[in-house]
């Protein structure tokens, strides 16, 4: 089996070497890293052709991160899709796990796991377990497993429509939400394992609270996908019920200590149960 990695990258110098070092560590041949970079002016390329797992480089102007993903996987011949961003890294031994999963669960499309946050240092600052799939009934109900944990099929990838330009911010929940909405759960693995690793650094996009345009990207995901308003009684009966299965989850794979930190993160990120 065949990986290609998509790498979505501008002026990402500081990072890159240890993402594509914890490519070439896998210590598995069979993959192509496509780099898509958005017109870097620093030392991103010239890292990049560096590393032999790099196989393919677009360095050109682009409409953001999603523009970038949607011309890499154009671009993938691989027999399994995946998504690395610059900043991040994935976990040692995470590609034969993968490979082995689908290997001897041939019918499987669509293999995730755990993942971890790390500092701008590569430690480890906290662990996250992943949920079983289920329906999404609002913008943020998903697996709880982002970019950095989830590998699917290229025939997968044949049925999606492309990430979407207008967001910047929640297009890993984009696809996510269109991965759980369209392909059968029965088809879904969870391995158990820790997969990747998410970077937390003062430069990234993503922030400790929510800011104004997380919001605005709930709300395009929540007209696009027809969900129950937020501010609904059923909208926030759904949200109840998704915490529940937090509860629940968090309790049985982190433990008590996990599932209080973990909510305590999640009230002070998104200020609610709500």
């Amino acid at each position: 089996m065949r990986f290609s990695i998509i790498i979505p990258s501008f002026n990402s110098e500081k990072y890159i070497a240890q993402a594509l070092q914890s490519v070439e560590d896998q210590q598995y041949d069979k993959v192509e890293v496509i780099l898509i970079d958005g017109g870097s002016t620093d030392r991103t390329l010239e890292i990049a052709k560096s590393f032999k797992c790099v196989k393919k480089i677009v360095s050109e102007p682009d409409k953001g991160q999603s523009d970038a993903l949607n011309k890499g996987f154009a671009l993938a011949t691989g027999d399994i899709f995946y998504w690395l961003n610059s900043d991040d890294t994935i976990c040692t031994g995470a590609l034969n796990t993968v490979v082995y999963l689908f290997s001897r669960y041939p019918e499987k499309t669509v293999c995730y796991g755990n993942w971890k946050s790390i500092d701008a240092q590569g430690r480890t600052i906290s662990e996250h377990f992943a949920m079983e799939p289920a329906t999404p009934r609002f913008s943020y109900e998903n697996i709880k497993a982002y970019n950095q944990s989830i590998f699917w099929k290229s025939s997968v990838h044949k049925r999606f429509p492309g990430f979407d330009i207008q967001l910047s911010r929640l297009m890993d929940d984009d696809f996510i939400l269109w991965l759980l909405l369209n392909e059968d759960h029965k088809n879904w693995m969870y391995c158990g394992s820790f997969l990747g690793n998410f970077r937390i650094h003062g430069e990234q996009k993503t922030t400790a609270v929510m800011d104004e345009r997380h919001l605005e990207e709930e709300k395009l995901l929540e007209k696009k996908y027809s969900f129950t308003p937020a501010d609904s009684f059923q909208g926030k009966y759904f949200r109840l019920q998704y915490r529940f299965r937090q509860l629940f989850n968090s309790l049985k794979k982190g433990g008590m200590l996990y599932t209080f930190k973990y909510f305590l993160n999640g009230l002070r990120k998104r200020g609610g149960l709500f």
